[in-house]
């Protein structure tokens, strides 16, 4: 990021199977999990993304510090206990990120609610290993998400979050309808191959649509 651009911290978590294709679920969770996360001091931003087909759902939330974002664990955790419960998935995560890149516009800038972004769809994929978070290895990706995939048509946002840590990196297209999004699939497919070889690492992706979305202020890049 660059020096006058304060630092963007991010924690994110899957939930798998259950009841998860059960459109009422969706409700129960953005009523309980949005309005507990606003009340947490240095959120600036959030995103529910939900995958009925394959069972799946991703939460991201943005911190304005590594201190803020640690102090929402435990109230996160017990927020999502409940909801396991109820729904019989099973939890991935939670995974802490740095923000590396952000760059949304158009509906994307503006917070959305439940059913007012159903034509939007979230291309994700998980890099994991080898060099995937190396500085020069992440400069690559995040040429490659604003100056190549942000120019496709359809393309209304990137994002790119990195666990220097874990050696993992997150990178997230944002995209109107469906068949802006399949197009981008196929053309991206060769890149995302070459990238896996090139850094050892190995990528697993989904298709999400948005269940509700409050904008990193930004751009972060």
């Amino acid at each position: 990021m660059d020096d006058d651009t304060s630092p963007v911290y991010a924690r994110v978590w899957q939930m798998q199977g259950g009841d998860l294709d059960d459109p009422g679920f969706a409700e129960t969770y953005c009523a309980e999990v949005v309005p507990r996360l606003n009340d947490l001091p240095g959120l600036v931003g959030l995103s529910v993304l939900l995958d009925r087909g394959r069972k799946a759902l991703l939460g991201l939330s943005f911190w304005d510090s590594a201190e803020a974002r640690e102090g929402s664990a435990v109230v996160v955790g017990r927020i999502l206990g409940a909801l396991l419960g109820l729904s019989s998935a099973e939890l991935g995560g939670p995974w802490v990120y740095d923000v590396v890149h952000s760059g949304l516009r158009g509906v994307l800038a503006q917070p959305t609610q439940l059913g007012e972004a159903d034509d939007l769809l979230v291309r994700v994929v998980t890099l994991e290993g080898g060099e995937i978070a190396e500085p020069s290895t992440v400069t690559v990706l995040t040429r490659h998400l604003s100056a190549d995939v942000a120019l496709l048509p359809g393309c209304v946002g990137t994002l790119l979050l990195r666990d220097a840590d874990r050696s993992a990196v997150l990178a997230a297209s944002f995209w109107s309808g469906a068949r802006a999004a399949e197009r981008a699939a196929a053309l991206s497919e060769g890149s995302a191959r070459s990238i896996v070889a090139a850094t050892r690492s190995s990528s697993s992706e989904g298709t999400y649509r948005i269940l509700v979305h409050q904008p990193i202020p930004g751009p972060v890049s």
